[in-house]
């Protein structure tokens, strides 16, 4: 089965962004409360997921409570922590209120067909989450299976305490569907004088009105130029952006016609003075071509990322 990533992305006004995708039934697999006062309902939106789609859940509890949920990829040995995120922090929620999980802005949903596990700890008081050990991503912690489940099991020992009423559960959702993923470019690394180039977009696929978060910089200060190359191999220079070379850059926008295979490319130049018109950038799927490159053609320093719009 392919490696599952989960990622957030912020919308501009009502939907966007982590990951997961499914599509099949979800079982209950354990339910253990320390304290009988204390229920919550806690279950998927609907039995069946495709791939791309958003997922929610529905939580209430019986008590004013807190919500916390993790994502275990055991056949890839990956683990997220999906709740809290940068994106939604407040782990809050009223008592005799149903919620939708995550809220407007946030979106789950899974690249590949496969299973994922998902774990979700309810406390009527606060408990703290250890990231200790883990990895930052731009957008969520993550880590080896085996360490996220025991972050996520520790939550229900810490809500044994008198004062906490916790309820543990473990369902596993199944994703059907086809890998959207285009097939990935053989890229050269850059020599010892280029610097490193980063782009990314929250997601591989989208369709058309769907918004769309890009990430992208440099590791050293000059200028980013942001182009997508369509279907047709047209370039559209999306964004020229002077970059520091200590930081990352985020852009916003919705996906729009041309759809089919498209290709994102973050291209450095030291000046700011990229002539587009001269610019040759190779195509994701064409093979290495040997032989002798003079110097003034040599490709400036990218990187790219491959993506899919739909209708």
């Amino acid at each position: 089965m392919t490696q599952r990533l989960w990622n957030l992305i912020i919308a501009a006004f009502t939907i966007s962004a982590l990951i997961l995708w499914f599509s099949g039934a979800a079982l209950a697999l354990e339910v253990r409360e320390t304290g009988r006062a204390f229920q919550v309902d806690f279950a998927p939106a609907k039995d069946v997921f495709q791939v791309g789609e958003r997922i929610e859940f529905k939580v209430r509890g019986s008590r004013d409570f807190h919500l916390y949920l993790f994502g275990i990829d055991a056949e890839n040995d990956q683990g997220y922590v999906l709740l809290p995120n940068p994106l939604q922090n407040d782990t809050g929620y009223q008592a005799g209120r149903e919620y939708t999980v995550p809220e407007a802005r946030v979106e789950f949903y899974a690249r590949n067909p496969g299973t994922e596990k998902i774990i979700m700890v309810a406390s009527t008081r606060k408990l703290d989450v250890r990231t200790d050990g883990l990895t930052k991503l731009e957008r969520f912690f993550a880590g080896r299976a085996d360490e996220v489940e025991a972050r996520a099991k520790s939550l229900r020992l810490d809500g044994l305490e008198p004062e906490k009423q916790t309820v543990f559960r473990e369902i596993h959702l199944v994703v059907t569907g086809q890998d959207d993923r285009p097939e990935a470019a053989e890229t050269k690394p850059p020599s010892e004088e280029d610097p490193t180039v980063f782009v990314s977009a929250d997601r591989p696929a989208y369709r058309v009105g769907d918004p769309v978060r890009i990430t992208f910089g440099a590791d050293r200060q000059g200028f980013a130029y942001l182009i997508l190359v369509e279907p047709d191999g047209g370039k559209v220079m999306l964004k020229k952006q002077e970059i520091s070379g200590d930081r990352f850059y985020t852009v916003q926008g919705r996906a729009s016609a041309p759809t089919g295979r498209q290709t994102l490319f973050a291209v450095f130049d030291p000046k700011g003075e990229l002539d587009m018109d001269k610019l040759v950038l190779p195509a994701p799927s064409a093979e290495q071509v040997k032989g002798i490159i003079l110097d003034d053609d040599r490709p400036r320093p990218f990187a790219l990322y491959p993506l899919v719009i739909k209708e």
